[in-house]
């Protein structure tokens, strides 16, 4: 059709009006060896190897047509989480730095204090954490247990405490962990010092 208007181009849209008689001026015609169609194997393998180059599980693609969705899920999910939590510290830095520019030189200021924290995957499941940090203790425990003998109580702990942040990092925040301890231990010393009895006490001297 391109070749019959003289129109050089993609994609153009030609409209063909009928005759009173319902009848087009030209027939169109698929020759012989063109009308041919993409294997669908071959657009299946194409599919595989696209999304395998994202580092993204193809049974989150294809969810619906997986028989054994759930299983293949379950041994995907903590790679796959794993990947996207080391990207995420990486982009954490960067934004953080970035945003700090921003913020100092919009109002003048010299703040370190700026700290972006990206939330974690929509698709994290409780259990699966839960899971990963029972075998993470279970396993520093017979690690420490090999290390250490039993007089050694206190290295052994430590080292328990060391072993269970170098291996959980990547799941837990431990920054913020530490931040809201220490904010506990804070309250439970407020409530110490502001014990009710004492203000009982002294409601009944009034």
């Amino acid at each position: 059709m391109n070749t019959i208007f003289n129109v050089i181009g993609k994609y153009n849209d030609h409209i063909i009006p009928m005759s009173q008689s319902g009848d087009y001026p030209i027939d169109m015609q698929v020759l012989n060896g063109q009308d041919t169609q993409t294997p669908t194997e071959l657009l299946e393998r194409m599919e595989e190897m696209a999304v395998a180059s994202t580092d993204v599980p193809l049974e989150f693609v294809q969810s619906v047509n997986s028989v054994d969705y759930a299983s293949r899920f379950t041994m995907s999910n903590s790679k796959f989480l794993r990947k996207v939590y080391k990207r995420q510290r990486i982009c954490q830095e960067k934004f953080t730095l970035i945003f700090r520019k921003f913020y100092n030189y919009e109002y003048n200021e010299n703040d370190t204090s700026i700290k972006i924290i990206l939330p974690p995957p929509m698709f994290l499941v409780m259990s699966n954490t839960d899971q990963l940090i029972q075998n993470a203790k279970n396993q520093a425990n017979s690690v420490a247990d090999i290390m250490f003998s039993q007089d050694e109580e206190d290295e052994k702990a430590e080292f328990i405490d060391l072993y269970l942040r170098n291996q959980l990092g990547t799941y837990l925040e431990f920054e913020t962990l530490d931040e809201i301890k220490t904010m506990a231990k804070m309250n439970i010393e407020s409530r110490k010092n502001n014990n009710p009895e004492d203000i009982n006490t002294s409601d009944s001297e009034y």
